[in-house]
């Protein structure tokens, strides 16, 4: 025997009963006359939103392709609610077992029912503590001893030392301590270790070959307690002048005189040293600039020699004149004098 197809929609996949066939796709219902066919008027379909579940017909009904697909799609709900049942029952209680029964009904002239029964236990909720910790803070204060009376720096005197302009610092202090030299550039020229039994230190205040700075020196001495002494000492700077020469000379009877050495006498009337590396000497017009090993000229009376050799020099007076160049490259001193052979 043929099976009919929906006269609806022309799918295979119906159901019959006692003589009334339904289509499991669109719903539609209708009956087959053996002497001439008849269309029963169309069923209402079923709201799926209201009728959870499906009735599988008996052994005796023949099923096609639409009964597995609706066996899946009933597993479906069960495993859907299954999880939303899950979630809701784990939050209400530590352990609960749910069981849900599912009834399907077709209208049918014979009613046919199938029960689903599911059990699932829940492990118990855990329960999460919250502990609140108290920190505490502990603050050191260190209180420093105020320094010891006492210390105090006494004097500042510009001198040498291995040929390099220092600061000779008279001081007292009861402690042992470090002292210090600033520039007026701010920088630190010098830096020594002084103790109770010292009473004087030398603070080197330029390199060695180069002329100290004009201005504000600040001397320092401070310890394990702070800053125990401040002085200030201000310079103004050098200022040189010749005030006579000196040559040393050879005289020739066949050849002429030679000029061996030039020795210029310097005032420097300043409170600060310079040092002095050239000379410019000119004699009867011809002139010669000479290297000189590095001279510091220090506050007060000094000199510079000038080895130099000049020769074939005729008899009677000749000119010279010498102008001294220090590091800087300023001229610092100009001198005029003669030089007589024999």
């Amino acid at each position: 025997m043929a099976y009919p197809k929906c006269p609806k929609c022309g799918s295979g996949n119906i159901i019959g009963y006692m003589g009334e066939w339904e289509c499991m796709d669109c719903g539609y219902k209708f009956r087959i006359s053996p002497e001439r066919p008849s269309v029963s008027a169309p069923a209402k379909p079923v709201s799926t939103s209201t009728r959870r579940e499906i009735v599988y017909p008996t052994s005796t009904t023949r099923a096609g392709n639409g009964r597995g697909k609706w066996i899946a799609v009933t597993i479906l709900v069960l495993i859907i609610g299954l999880i939303l049942g899950y979630g809701g029952s784990y939050i209400a209680a530590p352990a609960q077992t749910i069981i849900e029964t599912v009834h399907t009904t077709v209208i049918a002239p014979t009613t046919i029912k199938e029960t689903f029964t599911l059990t699932e236990t829940l492990p118990p909720s855990t329960v999460t503590k919250y502990i609140t910790e108290t920190m505490s803070t502990t603050i050191t204060i260190t209180t420093i001893p105020s320094p010891p009376p006492g210390c105090e720096i006494i004097s500042g005197e510009v001198t040498t030392r291995y040929d390099t302009a220092h600061l000779y610092v008279k001081f007292k202090t009861p402690v042992s301590a470090i002292i210090k030299l600033i520039g007026p550039d701010g920088e630190e020229k010098s830096v020594d270790f002084i103790s109770p039994d010292e009473t004087a230190v030398y603070l080197q205040m330029s390199p060695y070959g180069e002329t100290p700075k004009p201005g504000k020196y600040r001397v320092m001495i401070d310890s394990l307690f702070g800053k125990l002494a401040e002085a200030e000492f201000e310079f103004k700077g050098y200022d040189v002048t010749a005030v006579r020469m000196e040559f040393e000379k050879t005289w020739y009877e066949y050849i002429g005189g030679s000029l061996t050495k030039i020795i210029v006498h310097l005032k420097n009337s300043g409170d600060l040293p310079t040092y002095v590396i050239k000379a410019r000497v000119t004699i009867n017009r011809d002139s010669k600039t000479v290297d000189i090993f590095r001279e510091l000229i220090l506050p007060g009376e000094s000199s510079v020699e000038i080895p130099i050799y000049v020769s074939l020099l005729s008899a009677g007076s000749h000119p010279v004149k010498v102008t001294l160049i220090n590091d800087e490259g300023k001229e610092v001193a100009t001198a005029e004098g003669t030089v007589i052979f024999p």
